[in-house]
């Protein structure tokens, strides 16, 4: 690379990563925004205790890096070259032998840094990530009822050897705070009653503890001899209500795309080729969409109307949905993975060759 080409790659790379950290900024924002309200929406249908939700949130933003970060790259490519061209420095560039190849040649250091960045979160992060979200969902449809007390409400637990009320229960988190709650076991035969009760949840097992603060144990409630029942005061009492066996449960996901794509390449079948070619789609996706953007920023400064982040929009939203379309379709053959997962990649690429074709007015002097 000569020092004029040296220059201005650095000039465009500078221009490109900041529109690309403006896009990445607001996209970031928008989807972990997105992510908070679904999961908090869902975490009382879902059985999620609320130290859970802020990592499942982050869980999903990191799973869907890959798309944040190809999408915010290529409209931070389109945006930095469109604005370049209204600014009419590309343009003096353009006439003194810069075309749309060229430009695309420089920038490949950048496009391909960004492209192999996206492969090692699509190839390696993201099926860890889906996996640990697919862990914590399974954890909590793992978790009985009753460690989420109600408040004014009898419950059962324990196949009704443990019944709980408590006329008032703090629900701000889930180390519920109970007021004046009252424990039957049927299985011990005596009746707990207490002042305060707060549930604890271990963070490394899992099990759930109701501790238990000034209060009464009355036992042998259903003696028929008085001397056989008593009563034993406590300022503090501990039970175990729900046991997770010690430890906190890994679930190893039978998901495609949770698997490792180790096990991947390992295990042959049509449903993992599929999404082993769509791992490799992704960063494929980016050098592509890069090279449109190249082409579609162009511009003139006196153009009123411009429309190429809108052209960038819509084109990446189509071509990604089609990437992830065809991973929802059952494909019954080789033949059939092979061709429909190359499909977008091929119309994408004629779409950029008629256009590079029809802005050079079918003349190849510029490349």
């Amino acid at each position: 690379m000569s020092l004029f080409d040296s220059k201005i790659f650095n000039y465009l790379s500078k221009k490109i990563i900041f529109s690309f950290a403006s896009f990445f900024v607001i996209f970031s924002v928008i989807i972990f925004g997105n992510q908070l309200f679904i999961v908090f929406t869902q975490s009382v249908i879902d059985g999620l205790f609320v130290s859970e939700l802020i990592p499942l949130v982050t869980l999903k933003f990191i799973r869907d890096l890959p798309f944040v970060v190809s999408f915010s790259f290529s409209l931070g490519l389109i945006f930095a070259l469109n604005n370049l061209y209204k600014s009419s420095e590309l343009i003096i560039f353009n006439n003194a032998g810069l075309g749309d190849l060229k430009i695309s040649k420089l920038l490949f250091p950048v496009i391909a840094s960004f492209a192999f960045f996206v492969f090692l979160l699509t190839i390696y992060i993201s099926p860890l990530t889906k996996n640990e979200i697919y862990s914590i969902k399974e954890n909590a449809k793992s978790r009985p009822e009753f460690i989420f007390f109600k408040q004014g409400i009898f419950q059962n637990f324990r196949n009704n050897e443990i019944i709980f009320y408590s006329p008032s229960v703090n629900s701000n988190d889930e180390n519920q705070v109970v007021n004046n709650p009252f424990i039957y076991s049927n299985t011990d035969n005596k009746i707990i009653t207490a002042e305060k009760g707060f549930k604890e949840i271990s963070a490394s097992t899992g099990d759930v503890y109701l501790n238990l603060f000034n209060g009464n144990i009355y036992d042998n409630i259903n003696s028929k001899l008085l001397t056989d029942s008593s009563i034993t005061k406590f300022i503090k009492f501990t039970i175990k209500i729900f046991d997770n066996g010690g430890h906190s449960k890994i679930y190893a996901s039978n998901k495609v795309d949770a698997i490792s794509t180790f096990e991947l390449v390992k295990t042959k079948n049509i449903d993992n080729l599929t999404e082993l070619i769509y791992r490799f789609s992704v960063p494929i996706s980016l050098v592509l969409m890069s090279v449109f953007g190249v082409i579609i920023s162009k511009t003139g400064p006196r153009n009123k109307k411009n429309y190429s982040l809108g052209y960038g929009l819509i084109s990446y939203i189509a071509y990604y949905n089609m990437l992830v379309g065809y991973k929802e379709m059952k494909l019954d053959s080789l033949y059939e993975v092979v061709l429909y997962s190359l499909l977008p990649h091929v119309l994408l690429f004629i779409l950029i060759f008629l256009l590079f074709i029809f802005q050079n007015n079918f003349s190849f002097k510029r490349i």
